[in-house]
């Protein structure tokens, strides 16, 4: 059987071809910053740390990269860390550090634009790669927006109770408290399950704020969380 390094690893770990074609060719260009002859596949992903990942981030930023592909980048080297550390090539400490880096802020993606599909997998990876409620919410918030084609002011009006996993549907309330139901496809739903999995099944807003400490509160999110979440 053949043995994948550790930036294979986490393109194999990632669901749709979209993502692992998208990551793939970000891990590529890592690996070209480190020694211009390289892939992902003959880079030595062991040496990996913090400082390099701020050096590259700094050099994506210079580059005046938009904040949705500097967070692809991080969502990647993120993954690719996390492997490292599952194969026993850095250490528990050297991944934390690394999980730990924040994403960028900012957007410059124009008002109105909608999102590729590789932006759309990359941003969900960057999600995914994290861990604790607020990643699953953040995951879900934006597949939710851009899969059910939903603007700020509606995703934090939505109640658990406007979610329906049998009819893959979702109550949609608008301006002026009118509704449109919208249909859900499969995927979507699967990820809303993982995050009320882990928000539980109590009455109240889909999306709720949760406090430092992952403590998940009653009250709803507001619009311009949503923004930030999203850019």
């Amino acid at each position: 059987m053949a043995r994948y390094n550790p930036a294979q690893r986490y393109i194999r770990t990632l669901d749709s071809q979209q993502s692992r074609t998208a990551m793939t060719s970000l891990l590529n260009n890592v690996a070209r910053y480190f020694n211009s002859e390289n892939t992902l596949i003959e880079q030595d992903w062991s040496m990996l740390n913090t400082d390099q990942i701020y050096h590259i981030r700094e050099r994506l930023r210079r580059q005046r990269k938009a904040p949705s592909t500097i967070n692809a980048y991080l969502a990647a080297l993120i993954g690719v860390a996390k492997q490292c550390w599952q194969m026993n090539l850095i250490d528990i400490e050297t991944y934390q550090h690394i999980k730990e880096i924040k994403r960028s802020k900012g957007s410059r993606i124009n008002t109105g634009r909608a999102l590729k599909l590789d932006e759309l997998n990359a941003m969900l990876d960057h999600c995914i790669a994290e861990e604790g409620p607020i990643a699953l919410r953040d995951g879900t918030l934006i597949a939710l927006v851009y899969g059910a084609g939903l603007r700020r002011h509606e995703a934090v009006r939505i109640q658990l109770k406007d979610y329906s996993r049998n009819k893959a549907t979702i109550r949609v309330v608008r301006k002026g408290d009118k509704e449109r139901i919208n249909a859900l496809n499969s995927r979507l739903i699967d990820i809303i399950e993982c995050w009320l999995d882990e928000r539980g099944r109590q009455p109240g807003p889909l999306f709720n704020r949760i406090r430092r400490g992952g403590n998940i509160t009653e009250h709803p999110i507001s619009p311009q969380t949503v923004y930030d979440i999203i850019i």
